[in-house]
């Protein structure tokens, strides 16, 4: 219930944001062709020119001339900040202010060898007194001979703000979402090494995938607003997105088909039929931008379908994930561009982090799990250890005053380093010196000895009580009254073995 909470709140707190900027009017411009002795742009009220939206005109294997229209206010003009004309478009352009040239982006051309490609995002300096209260005209040539790829809307704005660089414009549209990043990296870290060494392999290696091709897909996004790169490269990043969103969805029914315990065959069969309905998702969409939402909205419904099947044959809970699913399978339909340029981020960066937090708790259980294990393990090797020392006590070896000694271990009651010397206390109150350092000793003792200081080791089989001072050290009452002081740096250990029987 805490993954799908989150991921409601992600998407209903963070708003999309809109510009108060003086906009342009895209839905109806003119477009006429151009040629090599065009000194400027034409009337834009010859035979061959058409009126179309400025989403419309294609200078793909051409060379164009569009005509927009801008509506400019007083108050639009009565700032102090220079303005700039910002024109977005795969293609090169030149860019015309009621028929004053402003400059030019790259070089439009005929052809490709007339052709400079110029940036993907540009932005024009536009001197105030060159716009008017009123209707100011915009005047773009454009071309586009060097596109890998044919787009359908190869000019996508041209809008009026503060002059500056058009990449830090773009990057500030993705501000919101940029913070996600950290979620996809979080996610690939932990899931990868859970991979590696961890117990569900498959099944954290899908997780991975999926962080990691999103992680991907949001860096190639936002590639736009960190380097103005020319135009062509713009084809290569729109088909890493499309890869990416493709690496998504497919890791995505992974996970799906793991977590929920599909098993081999048929979860081939299913990657293979979602294969083939994510590209006739893309291939009846028109765009880049619906292939890519396409493909990730059928991915979500046949994963959604899955968790329903799973669900209703009642093997695991699947309900709660078909719900996410499946609204995340409609929300492309509802939220059109913002969802590529936000939501799937914000839908994506909050499922691996819900993720990430299982695995922390599992981690943590799975701990905890071990650490009884071991503790288990070790009293029952002390059992045995004592059990062993009843049946047949070991012999420890003495070297004192010149000769060798052998004498039963659970006949001493504690060792006191004295110097060069070693108090070793019997049982029967004798106390014989032992030539040679305390570790040295400490080495040959059985698992009934512990080390409760620097200069004490008792036999837990002779401790009767423990008494512990309020600055943390504390003292050790052996049968026959004595008191061993035990250090406050080692009270927790030894508390810790003598609650746990361990000693």
């Amino acid at each position: 219930m805490r993954q799908w909470l989150f991921l409601l709140i992600v998407l209903w707190v963070l708003p999309l944001t809109a510009s108060g900027a003086p906009q342009t009017a895209l839905d109806s411009v003119r477009v006429c062709p151009a040629g090599p002795a065009d000194a400027g742009p034409p009337s834009f009220t010859g035979p061959d020119c058409e009126t179309m939206s400025f989403w419309a005109a294609d200078p793909q294997n051409r060379e164009i001339w569009i005509e927009i229209r801008l509506t400019m206010t007083a108050e639009d003009l009565s700032g102090a900040r220079p303005l700039g004309v910002y024109v977005s478009a795969r293609a090169s352009t030149e860019l015309y202010l009621n028929g004053v040239k402003l400059g030019a982006n790259g070089r439009p051309g005929g052809s490709a060898a007339a052709e400079i490609p110029g940036r993907i995002d540009a932005a024009f300096f536009a001197p105030r007194d060159l716009f008017r209260a009123g209707e100011n005209t915009i005047a773009l040539r454009a071309s586009a001979h060097h596109g890998l790829l044919r787009l359908t809307a190869p000019m996508q704005w041209v809008s009026v703000h503060a002059y500056g660089d058009p990449t830090q414009a773009v990057l500030a549209a993705y501000w919101p979402v940029l913070p996600v990043f950290a979620c996809f990296v979080i996610g690939v870290a932990v899931f990868g090494v859970s991979a590696w060494r961890g117990p569900a392999r498959r099944l954290s290696a899908a997780t991975a995938a999926m962080a990691g091709f999103a992680g991907a897909q949001l860096a190639a996004e936002t590639l736009r607003g960190v380097t103005g790169y020319a135009y062509p490269l713009h084809d290569y990043r729109l088909i890493a997105i499309l890869l990416c969103a493709a690496g998504f969805g497919l890791s995505l029914l992974a996970h799906v088909l793991v977590r929920f315990g599909v098993e081999r065959r048929a979860a081939a069969a299913l990657i293979t039929g979602s294969v083939l309905a994510m590209i006739a998702a893309a291939a009846l969409s028109r765009g880049f931008d619906a292939m890519t939402a396409s493909i990730l909205s059928a991915a979500a419904a046949i994963a959604a379908a899955i968790c329903i099947w799973r669900a209703a044959a009642g093997r695991r809970p699947g309900w709660l994930y078909a719900a996410g699913l499946g609204a995340a399978a409609i929300l492309p339909w509802l939220t059109g561009s913002a969802f590529l340029n936000g939501w799937f981020y914000y839908l994506a960066g909050g499922l691996v982090l819900a993720l990430v937090v299982e695995q922390s708790f599992a981690f943590a259980r799975e701990r905890q799990r071990r650490l009884k294990e071991e503790r288990r393990a070790h009293v029952l090797d002390a059992a045995l250890a004592r059990a062993r020392q009843a049946a047949q006590p070991q012999k420890i070896q003495f070297v004192s005053a010149g000769r060798v000694i052998y004498a039963p271990a659970n006949e001493i009651t504690r060792l006191n380093a004295a110097g060069d010397y070693v108090e070793v206390c019997f049982e029967d109150g004798r106390t014989v010196l032992y030539n040679g350092p305390l570790a040295a000793l400490e080495e040959s003792l059985p698992e009934t000895f512990i080390r409760v200081h620097r200069s004490h080791i008792v036999n837990a089989d002779f401790v009767q009580s423990l008494e512990r001072d309020p600055g943390g050290a504390g003292r050790l009452y052996l049968a026959g009254g004595a008191a061993i002081p035990v250090s406050r740096r080692i009270m927790p250990a030894v508390r810790s073995a003598l609650a746990d029987g361990a000693v």
